[in-house]
């Protein structure tokens, strides 16, 4: 589980700068705050103390669907008026369904 934590974060800094950085070309600043991302999150907080690791890969289950759920609409969104912003927004649903697959799989095995 350790690993694939590992790469969820791996995946989360690859495109947060990546966002961010097309976020300052289209004239948008980037505001990357921690309290300010925490805010403006649709993925529920993570309860305190311990937890067993079932209850953790379904969180990040959870949590990816609802990234996922949230990007979705925006790619018709951008199709028409900014086709590039459109084309990271497709590798950004990619990466975490791919990664929402495979914690499904490990919720289910």
């Amino acid at each position: 589980m350790h690993l694939h934590l590992d790469e969820l974060v791996d995946l989360a800094h690859e495109y947060t700068d990546k966002v961010a950085e097309r976020a300052a070309a289209i004239g948008v600043s980037p505001d990357g705050r921690s309290r300010t991302v925490a805010d403006a999150s649709t993925v529920p907080a993570f309860a305190e103390g311990w937890a067993r690791d079932r209850d953790v890969i379904r969180y990040v289950y959870e949590a990816l669907d609802t990234v996922v759920s949230g990007v979705r609409p925006r790619l018709e969104d951008t199709e028409k008026t900014d086709p590039v912003t459109q084309d990271l927004l497709i590798a950004l649903v990619a990466a975490p369904e791919e990664a929402r697959w495979m914690w499904q799989a490990q919720a289910k095995g």
